[in-house]
C-alpha cells in the first residue's frame, strides 16, 4: 500500500491507529519553488508549472497528497476582478471588484454565460493543469474550489455582502444564488480530473454570525458538493473561528472537513462526531512556519489523540515555511511508532 492508498482508506473510514500525513490547502514553499524551477507569479497561472510545484509536496517530501491552485482568486478574476499576481513568497489577491458598490451592496449583474466561464482564464489553466496532473497515479489529487459565498463576497464586496445580511438580505441571496451554477459546473468538472475536489468556503463566526450560516451557506452549500461528489471525494475547507457551526458545517453532506482546530481540537472532533472525516490539525503559522521540528511532530501526536483522520495543516502551508518541518510533518509516524 502506498501513501495515495492510506488517504484513500483513511477517506473511506479505514481509520489507521496513525492516520497519515496529507495537506489538502495550498502547498507551495519558497524552497519547492527554487527545486522544481517553478516560482511564483508565473506557477499560478501556467498549467505545466502549476503541476510541477504542486508534484514537489510528493518528490521532495513523501507526502501522498498533492493540490492545485495556490489561490482562492481563481474565480474572481476570471469573473472580472482585479488580482494582483503576488510575488514568488506572495499569492495572488483580489484587489477590487467592478461589481462591488461603494458602501452599498449592487445589484447582481449579467454575468458571462457558464460555459464561457469555464473555458476562460485562470479558471481554465487550472482545469488543463489538473488534467495533466490527473496523469499522476502515484498521488491522491485535490482541486480546490471556492463556495459561492466566498465568490459573491468577492464580487460585491465583503463589507457590503455582511452589511446587506441586515439591510437587504434578499439582495444578498440573490447574489450567493447567482454563483451557484458556475460553482456547481466547476465542480462537476474538476470531480472528473482529480480524486478530491476542496470547496473553500467563508463559515468565519467572526465575519458571518452564526444565525445566518443557514441562509448564506447551508441551503446553497450541498448542491456544491453533491456536484463535487460525482467523481471524486469532497472536503470542505473553512478558515477562522467555526465551532458555533461546526455541526452545521459538517452535515453537509461532504466527505471529510477541514478547519481551524488547533486551539480547541477535541471539541472540533467531539461535535463532528463522525458525521465526516476531519483533516487536522496543525497550525501552519505558529508551528509549521514559526516552530521547529519537534514542535510539529508534537502537534501532529495531539492531533492524533484528538481523533482526526487525516493529520494536516489546519489552513494553507506558509511560502516561508521550512522543508525540515514539511518533511516531520510527512513522516510524523516513524518518529511516534
Amino acid at each position: 500500500m502506498n501513501a495515495r492508498d492510506e488517504i484513500v482508506d483513511a477517506m473511506e473510514g479505514r481509520r489507521a491507529e496513525l492516520p497519515p500525513p496529507a495537506v489538502f490547502t495550498s502547498t507551495a514553499t519558497v524552497s519547492q519553488m527554487d527545486s522544481s524551477g517553478c516560482s511564483w507569479p508565473e506557477a499560478n497561472f501556467d498549467p505545466q508549472k502549476l503541476v510541477g510545484l504542486s508534484l514537489e509536496m510528493n518528490r521532495r517530501f513523501g507526502f501522498g497528497s498533492v493540490r492545485l491552485p495556490f489561490s482562492i482568486s481563481v474565480e474572481a478574476k476570471v469573473h472580472g476582478c482585479e488580482v494582483a499576481e503576488g510575488k514568488k513568497d506572495t499569492p495572488p489577491m483580489v484587489l477590487s471588484s467592478p461589481y462591488a458598490g461603494k458602501g452599498a451592496l449592487s445589484d447582481v449583474p449579467d454575468l458571462m454565460p457558464v460555459d464561457e466561464f469555464l473555458s476562460s482564464g485562470w479558471v481554465a489553466s487550472v482545469l488543463q493543469a489538473a488534467e495533466l496532473m490527473n496523469k499522476h497515479e502515484e498521488v491522491f489529487k485535490t482541486v480546490s474550489i471556492d463556495g459561492p459565498f466566498s465568490v459573491a463576497e468577492f464580487l460585491a464586496g465583503a463589507e457590503n455582502m455582511i452589511m446587506g445580511l441586515l439591510m437587504e438580505p434578499a439582495l444578498v441571496d440573490k447574489w450567493i444564488s447567482a454563483m451557484v451554477p458556475y460553482q456547481e459546473a466547476y465542480a462537476s468538472r474538476v470531480t472528473e480530473l482529480c480524486d478530491n475536489v476542496m470547496v473553500i468556503e467563508e463559515a468565519d463566526t467572526s465575519i458571518l454570525p452564526p444565525e445566518y450560516f443557514d441562509q448564506v451557506i447551508g441551503s446553497k452549500l450541498p448542491g456544491v458538493i453533491l456536484k463535487a461528489m460525482k467523481s471524486s471525494f469532497c472536503s470542505l475547507h473553512s478558515c477562522g473561528d467555526t465551532i458555533a457551526v461546526v455541526d452545521e458545517l459538517s452535515n453537509l453532506g461532504e466527505d471529510l472537513i477541514s478547519c481551524e482546530a488547533s486551539e480547541s481540537p477535541r471539541a472540533y472532533t467531539e461535535r463532528i462526531h463522525r458525521k465526516c472525516k476531519v483533516l487536522g490539525s496543525v497550525n501552519p503559522i505558529r508551528v509549521l512556519m514559526q516552530g521547529t521540528p519537534l514542535d510539529v511532530l508534537e502537534a501532529a501526536a495531539h492531533s492524533v489523540e484528538a481523533g482526526f483522520d487525516l493529520i494536516g495543516p489546519e489552513c494553507g502551508v506558509s511560502p516561508l515555511t521550512s522543508d525540515e518541518n514539511l518533511m516531520m510533518l510527512s513522516h510524523y509516524r516513524e518518529r511516534l511508532r
